[in-house]
């Protein structure tokens, strides 16, 4: 076989290897890098603070719940669903959502908030309180009982209330997150922090080494996306609001290296 046969019988194999791994598990329209989410998959949205990591879950949660029916199981561990509900509402219209949260509102908008709460209860949405929850074992019984087709989990280090617990989590959090993902053959997608020195960098986005911290992370990660947004890093930054993504660990094949998402000036 000479290399002028070898090349499109390799791409051949390529393209079938890809449509093997994206025969199971739930697509994206418009999230970079992270545009395929296969059944039994880990992935992991790594940033500092700020950076974006729920506003893209908000993302992937509205467009598969609400826009599609897909039920999503999302879980969050310092804030309780009555204090999610207005960002879930509002769609990143911070305007909007700071009027829901106050309930101040005219006529037009209250008819609006209506018709988002209308749309949200026919959704296929399960939003679950981790605030409070002692250990890893009492939240996953309470996300399997939901019976979701995917789990988003934002802030999930947080669980144990007291530093030993905390640190121990690190530890085996990774491992359990994946057996999750496989025990419910749904695609798992969480949140992680990560360390301080990107901030010490001129390139400040975050690298694979920024989760050093999370024992185990790049052995049970399907795939790591970075998250950086220069309007909160670059005190000069004068560009539109946006999240760059940029796939740091792992992905399918194909799967693009970078991208944006945009987000609303409002």
């Amino acid at each position: 076989m000479n290399a002028k046969t070898m090349n499109p019988i390799l791409l051949n194999l390529m393209c079938q290897m890809d449509a093997a791994y994206r025969k199971e598990g739930i697509v994206l329209r418009s999230v970079p890098t992270i545009e395929h989410l296969p059944n039994r998959s880990l992935t992991v949205l790594a940033g500092r603070p700020v950076s974006g990591k729920t506003k893209v879950l908000m993302h992937i949660l509205r467009e598969l719940a609400i826009e599609n029916s897909i039920s999503v199981t999302f879980m969050h561990f310092w804030q309780k669903p009555v204090e999610l509900l207005p960002r879930v509402i509002s769609d990143e219209d911070l305007l909007y959502e700071a009027k829901i949260r106050h309930a101040k509102l005219d006529d037009d908008e209250w008819q609006r908030v209506i018709h988002d709460i209308d749309e949200l209860s026919e959704s296929s949405l399960n939003l679950l309180d981790g605030t409070g929850l002692q250990s890893w074992e009492e939240a996953v019984e309470n996300i399997k009982s939901t019976t979701p087709d995917i789990v988003l989990l934002a802030d999930w280090s947080s669980v144990g209330s007291d530093e030993n617990n905390h640190l121990m989590f690190q530890k085996v959090i990774a491992r359990q997150l994946k057996e999750l993902a496989v025990k419910l053959e749904v695609p798992v997608v969480v949140t992680a922090t990560t360390t301080r020195e990107s901030a010490e960098r001129e390139d400040k986005r975050p690298i694979a080494r920024d989760l050093d911290h999370y024992s185990g992370i790049f052995q049970a990660a399907d795939q790591i996306t970075g998250l950086y947004r220069p309007t909160v890093y670059e005190d000069d930054y004068d560009g539109e609001n946006h999240i760059e993504l940029r796939c740091i660990w792992g992905g399918h094949v194909g799967c693009s290296e970078s991208g944006e998402l945009p987000l609303s000036e409002s």
